[in-house]
């Protein structure tokens, strides 16, 4: 095997590394014993190594060099992974008999206790859906039940109407009587009447489905004006149920 100086290593080093190193490089070429020859460029490297230092030491700059064309790769420079491999699911050699099965007895109890978890959870959430429906539906229907208590005395007033018209007598009052009754039943739950006869035309309540011009007592300019309610609107809680139907001048 034959080799080459390194001009980067110094010159008035360590004559006994230089002389090994000199030697490691020109060996005998007759020797094709691939043993014998990864032993020589071991040493060879560690040889380089303890230059390299040395001329480290003494304040010079190490270069790196290349591996001879054909020198064995030394086992701990090829970069592979020279741990025992195995096979997939092989035990390793210093695991006790039956571990595995134990981890795997431990995974499926884990499994069923997280399955068991997640079933009460569904069933509690289930009930509680439930549950909570069925409050709500009582809700309403006490929320009903109160409205139609409100009305009874309304109807007890249609009541004596019919038995007014059957006897020939006027119903105009108990007519009336019907209208109030059902106007303060609504609005004591949060009904509104909106009447806007003779206001301001506001197109967020009222709803113009006729128009007339402007008479000559009105002001030039003027902002339109509610002439007719045509059919009355209502509010529910603050918030328009119906806008009224009016006519508009202007």
């Amino acid at each position: 095997m034959t080799g080459t100086r390194h001009t980067a290593f110094p010159h008035d080093g360590d004559a006994g590394v230089e002389a090994h190193l000199v030697e490691a490089e020109t060996g005998d070429e007759s020797l094709t014993d691939p043993l014998a020859e990864a032993e020589r460029w071991r040493e060879r490297e560690r040889l380089q190594r303890e230059a390299r230092r040395a001329y480290q030491d003494a304040g010079g700059v190490t270069v790196s060099h290349a591996r001879p064309p054909g020198a064995p790769i030394a086992p701990e420079e090829d970069g592979v992974d020279r741990t025992e491999s195995r096979e997939p699911g092989a035990r390793p050699p210093d695991e006790p008999v039956g571990s595995t099965e134990q981890r795997l007895a431990d995974v499926c109890r884990e499994r069923d206790e997280y399955l068991d978890s997640l079933r009460r959870i569904q069933a509690d959430f289930e009930n509680y859906r439930k549950r909570t429906m069925k409050q709500e539906t009582a809700a309403a229907e006490r929320a009903a039940e109160a409205l139609v208590e409100k009305l009874l005395p309304v109807l007890d007033t249609v009541d004596l109407a019919r038995r007014h018209a059957a006897q020939g007598q006027p119903v105009e009052d108990a007519v009336n009587m019907i209208a109030v009754g059902i106007a303060e039943a609504l609005a004591r739950e949060g009904l509104e009447r909106i009447d806007p006869d003779g206001q301001a035309f506001d197109p967020s309540e009222h709803e113009a489905v006729a128009h007339e011009p402007a008479g000559p007592s009105d002001a030039q300019g003027g902002e339109p004006a509610v002439v007719e309610v045509m059919r009355a609107g209502y509010r529910w809680k603050g918030r328009v149920l119906r806008a009224a139907m009016v006519k508009v001048r202007g």
